[in-house]
């Protein structure tokens, strides 16, 4: 790197934060001379992650032409990027000075991995004096443990960023050796057993069960029952001795208890609908006392439910890594982590307001969540209005909100739909034609669960048994 490289200025950036205004004039140099560096470093660094923030807006337009097939030079980059005053220097001086100063191709990613590791310490010293400002200068209505949930958060989206940089390559070899060792543990017996989602019908069909690793996306309209089957995959996996969290980010915690119970019972002598077991004025003592038995057994289960609005995907991953430890302790390890939902989840910074990146964003964190904690990851999703506007109600991959993020990143994308929800708000159900109301009758307990994108098996559908009032799915041949 040359020593000759412009001596820049910027009063207004905080130069006690890590940063090299040479490594990066240095990457940008080459880039200009050379287009094909861009491909080389484009993985490691992002206009987010220089310190200048006029080198972040050059190699960003930079990047921008060089998507658009054309090439970006001293030249023709001048157009794009106005008049400003740099470090004594027009725009075109800068540009000029930067390509006649310029390392060599094949020193640009080691200027990208320099550039990115002062990012991510600045990024750390921004987190730390958030924290000390927080604490030293919060209000009485700031809790200690509001700062902690503040700062784990921030420390765990830090993480999952470097994490893409970091995780360690397996060769070949390794790679099929461990394949061959699942597989001879898998034929002698002795493997660790695949959390179940507690229904045969869709274990079967997305192969297996809830395997580690994989990001499940459950998507339907209001009312198909997202909460009703997402919270029942994670009793049930609880149920069969792996952990399991759900985030709620729509739902109260005593509503959450009051569904779980009423599952619980949906099959006993006297089942109870949650909205009743919530309002508490009908219940007969009989009802209370069956209640309380419910109650001790889910208590008993490792299941944890955190029901706090307004989570960033960071915070909700950094919640999980502690239930995680927290169940490691007691010798149960987490198998699924269930979110309820996407479109509730708070976006980061990078992306506010820019719907279809704050998507993919969430959905590619749930996927390296799933990866990082060797779990499942449960990602409740809404569908679009455009299932209503046509005749045929049931829905279609097109329909899942920015769907090319979310599809990208899942590995099982499963649409729900209930029929009976569209025709007991049908004109003839409201006019009383026999024919529709025994149709409704007929489809009261039906819940369609169709797969658009299933990796690990076939496309199709699954039906399963329903009752919303209890908040009960079940496998149908089973109820």
């Amino acid at each position: 790197m040359s020593g000759r490289i412009v001596p820049f200025a910027a009063p207004a950036l905080d130069e006690t934060l890590p940063h090299s205004v040479e490594t990066e004039q240095a990457l940008l140099g080459a880039i200009l001379v050379n287009n094909d560096a861009l491909a080389l470093v484009s993985v490691l660094v992002g206009p987010e992650h220089f310190f200048v923030p006029e080198h972040a807006t050059i190699f960003q337009q930079v990047a921008a032409m060089v998507s658009a097939g054309l090439n970006a030079n001293a030249l023709t980059l001048k157009p794009y990027l106005g008049d400003a005053d740099l470090g004594g220097m027009t725009v075109s001086q800068y540009l000029a000075r930067l390509s006649a100063e310029a390392s060599t191709v094949s020193g640009a990613p080691g200027y990208a991995q320099i550039i990115r590791s002062l990012a991510t310490r600045r990024d750390l010293i921004k987190a730390a004096r958030r924290m000390e400002e927080r604490a030293r200068f919060g209000g009485v209505e700031v809790t200690s443990d509001e700062i902690i949930d503040e700062v784990e958060a921030k420390l765990q989206e830090i993480r999952l960023d470097v994490s893409r940089l970091t995780a360690p390559r397996k060769g070949l070899q390794q790679i099929t050796d461990t394949l061959l060792a699942a597989i001879a543990a898998a034929r002698s017996g002795t493997s660790s057993p695949v959390p179940t989602s507690g229904f045969k019908d869709i274990d079967r069909a997305i192969g297996g069960g809830l395997r580690a690793g994989r990001l499940i996306v459950l998507a339907g309209r209001p009312g198909m029952g997202k909460t009703i089957l997402g919270l029942g995959i994670a009793r049930r996996s609880a149920k069969s001795g792996a952990g399991a969290a759900f985030f709620s980010l729509e739902i109260d915690d005593e509503e959450l208890g009051a569904r779980c119970i009423a599952d619980m019972l949906a099959r006993s002598q006297y089942p109870l609908a949650y909205r009743d077991i919530l309002a508490g004025q009908e219940l007969t003592d009989g009802d209370v006392e069956r209640i309380q038995t419910a109650a001790l057994t889910l208590e008993r289960l490792p299941l944890h439910l955190d029901a706090e609005s307004g989570l960033t995907i960071a915070q909700i991953a950094a919640r999980a890594k502690a239930v995680q430890d927290h169940f490691r302790k007691a010798g149960t390890p987490l198998g699924v982590v269930v979110i309820d939902y996407l479109g509730l989840v708070c976006p980061s910074d990078r992306y506010r307001g820019q719907k279809v990146d704050e998507v993919g964003e969430i959905a590619l964190a749930c996927k390296e969540m799933a990866k990082k904690l060797g779990v499942c990851v449960v990602l409740l999703a809404q569908l679009n209005r455009g299932v209503e506007g046509r005749e045929d109600k049931r829905p279609l991959m097109s329909d899942l909100r920015d769907s090319g993020n979310i599809e990208e990143h899942a590995d099982v994308v499963g649409l729900l739909y209930r029929p009976h929800y569209y025709t007991v708000n049908s004109p003839g159900f409201r006019d009383g034609d026999p024919v529709i109301v025994d149709r409704a009758a007929q489809q009261e307990h039906v819940l369609h669960l169709g797969l658009g994108k299933n990796r690990l098996g076939p496309t199709g559908n699954v039906e399963l048994w329903c009752s919303v009032a209890r908040s009960a799915v079940r496998d149908v041949q089973r109820w």
